[in-house]
């Protein structure tokens, strides 16, 4: 559970990152470069040192760099190789805050049995719910908008079910976290962002869901 003060740096923080990482995102070229292989060094970095105790650690750093380098080159790709990039990078992106937001809002609120109390206890499935429409609501405004993808015509409920599935993604992405967080002893990837710990505590749900949506962009629209 969050205490007060950490929520406000939480909030304070997120103020702070997410104007600066849309900026990027949107000035593309080669300031968007060097923000994803920052991002990507950080978060190879954070991996090596939670693998430190691991046995067979070899098998898991490689494991991990190419579970990151997958999702970082299809993230890159879509920026790229798209005209509206942008949008369709921030339609991804709101997607899965809006699933965070939609866990935390229908979890506190209704609690009820837990998802997964071994990995994460404050999870319910509740939550699940509410990750599940938050993602399918926002992910059929942003790519129902002509802007994003002009000339492609999908209906909102195929919207929401791409979304609906994003969410799941978001949330296995965000267990599967956990469950290296907690094999390693440890409650953050890093203390790079306050408030949030590291970087991986920070996209870890986006990670698992850019190959999905990658997907649907290139085979479901």
């Amino acid at each position: 559970m969050l205490s007060l003060s950490n929520l406000k740096l939480r909030i304070l923080s997120s103020l702070i990152l997410i104007p600066v990482v849309i900026g990027l995102l949107y000035a593309g070229g080669w300031m968007f470069g060097i923000f994803v292989a920052l991002v990507f060094g950080l978060c190879c970095g954070e991996w090596f040192e939670m693998t430190r105790s691991f046995p067979r650690r070899a098998v898991y750093l490689l494991s991990g760099f190419a579970y990151f380098a997958v999702s970082f080159v299809m993230f890159t790709q879509m920026r790229v190789e798209y005209a509206h990039g942008f949008l369709i990078i921030l339609s991804l992106m709101i997607a899965v805050w809006a699933s965070d937001t939609g866990a935390y809002i229908l979890g506190r609120t209704l609690r009820g049995p837990k998802l997964a109390p071994s990995i994460s206890p404050n999870k319910t499935w509740a939550g699940l719910i509410g990750a599940i429409l938050g993602a399918g609501i926002a992910l059929a405004i942003m790519l129902s908008d002509e802007r994003v993808l002009p000339g492609v015509q999908v209906g909102w409920p195929v919207l929401m079910i791409y979304g609906g599935l994003l969410g799941i993604v978001g949330q296995a992405g965000d267990l599967l976290e956990s469950y290296m967080k907690r094999r390693a002893g440890l409650k953050d990837s890093g203390t790079l962002i306050p408030g949030h710990g590291g970087i991986l505590d920070r996209i870890d749900a986006l990670l698992l869901a850019i190959p999905l949506f990658y997907v649907i962009i290139t085979f479901g629209v």
